[in-house]
């Protein structure tokens, strides 16, 4: 994820956690695009894969971060046979501006 978008979820909230969860939300979706895009899935065969509808797997498809939490995204993954790392780290003074 580039510098500028991170930035712009830091300005669409005022609390830290609420951005982190739409960085984290925003990244699984672009992993789970992605997956579809290199198997060209049609959406039919990936709704299917995901046990979604074809609706819900558009707005998905569409960036739409709202429409699923975090858990529901980290099972799509998992359903697509990705493996998901999480990594956590301390801020420094300078990150936490």
């Amino acid at each position: 994820m580039s510098k500028k978008n991170k930035e712009i979820f830091n300005n669409i909230t005022e609390l830290p956690g609420e951005a982190l969860i739409l960085k984290v939300r925003s990244r699984l979706i672009d992993e789970i695009r992605a997956t579809i895009d290199a198997n060209r899935w049609t959406h039919a065969e990936t709704a299917r894969r995901l046990d979604i509808t074809d609706r819900k797997l558009l707005r998905l498809y569409r960036g739409d971060s709202l429409t699923v939490n975090l858990e529901e995204l980290l099972c799509m993954l998992a359903a697509l046979e990705s493996d998901v790392d999480i990594r956590i780290r301390r801020l420094t003074r300078v990150d936490a501006k």
